[in-house]
Order: C-alpha cells, then structure tokens, then sequence
C-alpha cells in the first residue's frame, strides 16, 4: 500500500486509518511548532497555507479537497 512501510499492509483497516490518523497529527504539530498558531487555529491555518501552495504550483484546491474526500470515504470503508 502506498504510504505505509512495508507490512501494514496485512493491518486492519481500523489500524491502518489510526496510522493515518496520527501522521496527520503529527503533521499538525510539526506545523504548530513551527508556526506558534493555537491548536484552535491550527487546521485552518494549515489549510489556508495549502492553500496559497496549490496557487503557487498549479493545483486547484477544490480538485484535490474532492479527491482528499475520495481517499478519505474508501479508506474509511476498509477498502484502502
């Protein structure tokens, strides 16, 4: 499974979204140490910067949101 080491991809769907579920938060602190914004603040902020970086490289935020949705619904559903 892409994004996931070798052998989790024997894990079960709740392990493997959990893992997902604590790279995102480490992502999220990662961006709130280096920002300072409050935990309150923090995923708008994070995603108000993705969204100047999608300007900057030629993506459409709205696509990749929708696409973000995607992965989100069949990961959910254990079928990634």
């Amino acid at each position: 499974m892409k994004g996931f080491p070798t052998g989790t991809v024997s894990l079960d769907p709740v392990e493997r979204n959990r893992r997902r579920s604590e790279l995102a938060e480490s992502i999220l602190k990662s961006f709130q140490r280096k920002t300072g914004v409050d935990r309150e603040d923090l995923l708008g902020d994070l995603l108000a910067n993705l969204m100047h970086w999608c300007d900057g490289y030629g993506f459409k935020f709205d696509d990749e949101l929708r696409r973000g949705r995607m992965h989100y619904e069949c990961e959910a559903a254990g079928e990634l």
